[in-house]
């Protein structure tokens, strides 16, 4: 049976606490995604804007959508990591053991 890892975006992740060690987990793959800075930095500079929108607001925030799309990329990025490394892991388990003559 896989492993199937919960998506951030998923309903069911209400508790910030999971959500935040889901995100630190995540995070911890950034060396394995090819020029980790330029899709964080996207992310920073959309979560500056989207910081700057809410300020005061009392309506829907106009672009509020195309703001996500950095943080969703980076997000993607992340769990293909993620899912790779299990597979590894899958498949390692699933290697049989060689018996070496003594």
């Amino acid at each position: 049976m896989a492993f199937r890892s919960a998506s951030l975006s998923e309903s069911k992740m209400k508790d910030s606490q999971l959500v935040r060690r889901r995100t630190l987990s995540l995070l911890a793959l950034l060396d394995q995604i090819e020029e980790p800075e330029k899709p964080v930095m996207a992310v920073l500079m959309d979560a500056v804007q989207i910081v700057e929108a809410y300020r005061g607001a009392r309506h829907q925030v106009l672009g509020l959508q195309e703001l996500t799309h950095s943080v969703d990329a980076l997000i993607r990025e992340l769990e293909i990591s993620e899912r790779i490394n299990q597979w590894i892991a899958e498949d390692q388990e699933a290697e049989p053991l060689a018996i070496h003559p003594a």
